[in-house]
């Protein structure tokens, strides 16, 4: 049975915090109110907000030990993000301040990822960074915690990515929509993928449970003159089998992959393979990408998700400019 997300709702709600566990399920999740409503019942973001706009960079400079002055390296170094916040909790009466503060300090943990969530000024865009405190907070007052049923605290935080993420897009292609080709075996479909961020994208990929052995061929996304990258075929021991489903994931320091079924010592070169290619930044119209199949069943199919990465919690848009 599928775990309830713990949850806490307030229509007036900036920001939120968010426990998930590692499949990316959501367990906690807490509506943040801002500074301006600070009487009003919840937990608020109080302020912090500055080190979570600009995306950290540093220019590196190349210097020769006989050389003339220096050289500005063409590849500037992207930081983590590492500031503080100061939240708030307010409760109707000393049991309910309690529970703000239970739930606070059950996303907020030293050693434990927590998820930072901005909404847009509509109220639904949203954009989220993962951070983790670095270490227990200091309170912020002279008197007893929640003698007024409020408290306030700083943490030190530190996001090791420092992109912001938004909404994932995703296609889907199944094989009842590829054409078989000549040689009656192969099955040869596309993807059309664009990236409107202001940073670079890399492309993931997941099948269908099979039921039938198959072998997929997905592109490395798309080379520097926006042309389809080149076919990668999934076959670490040949045609792969049902129960052996994937996540491929092609951002260079990730899992290269993730099978079902982990019982196969040759994904361990496919874990070794390299994908050189993300999207570009600005990638507002589509690119058709080729993808083939083998085999399979008439029920197989495979998604290609699209991260959404951002360089602040919002603006950015390419088509803005």
């Amino acid at each position: 049975m599928a775990q309830k997300t713990l949850c806490l709702k307030n229509r007036y709600r900036k920001y939120q915090l968010i426990k998930r566990d590692a499949s990316g399920n959501d367990l906690i999740v807490l509506d943040v109110l801002d500074a301006s409503n600070f009487e009003r019942r919840g937990i608020h973001l109080l302020d912090g907000l500055g080190g979570l706009y600009y995306l950290p960079k540093t220019q590196p400079i190349e210097k020769s030990a006989y050389g003339e002055g220096a050289k500005p390296s063409d590849n500037p170094r992207v930081n983590e993000r590492s500031a503080q916040l100061r939240f708030g909790t307010v409760g109707k009466d000393p049991a309910d301040w309690v529970w703000m503060e239970t739930l606070l300090w059950r996303v907020l943990k030293v050693g434990k990822d927590a998820v930072l969530r901005i909404y847009d000024i509509d109220g639904y865009s949203w954009r989220e960074l993962t951070i983790r405190l670095l270490e227990s907070p200091v309170d912020q007052t002279k008197l007893q915690l929640g003698i007024h049923n409020t408290a306030k605290h700083t943490v030190d935080y530190f996001a090791g990515d420092p992109y912001w993420y938004g909404p994932l897009d995703s296609v889907t292609l199944k094989r009842s929509d590829m054409v078989l080709q000549p040689d009656g075996v192969t099955y040869r479909g596309t993807v059309d993928v664009w990236n409107p961020t202001d940073s670079l994208g890399w492309l993931e990929w997941a099948n269908g449970q099979e039921t039938a052995p198959f072998t997929w061929k997905i592109p490395d996304a798309v080379n520097p003159d926006l042309t389809p990258g080149r076919l990668v075929p999934l076959t670490p021991n040949g045609p792969l089998q049902p129960g052996q489903e994937f996540l491929v994931q092609t951002y260079p320091t990730k899992p290269r992959v993730l099978c079902r079924d982990d019982s196969l010592a040759g994904w361990a070169n496919l874990r070794g393979m390299e994908f050189d290619n993300p999207l570009p930044p600005e990638l507002n119209t589509p690119v058709s990408l080729p993808v083939e199949l083998v085999g399979g069943s008439a029920t197989s199919q495979i998604t290609c998700y699209m991260p959404r990465r951002w360089e602040r919690f919002v603006g950015g848009e390419s088509e803005d400019l």
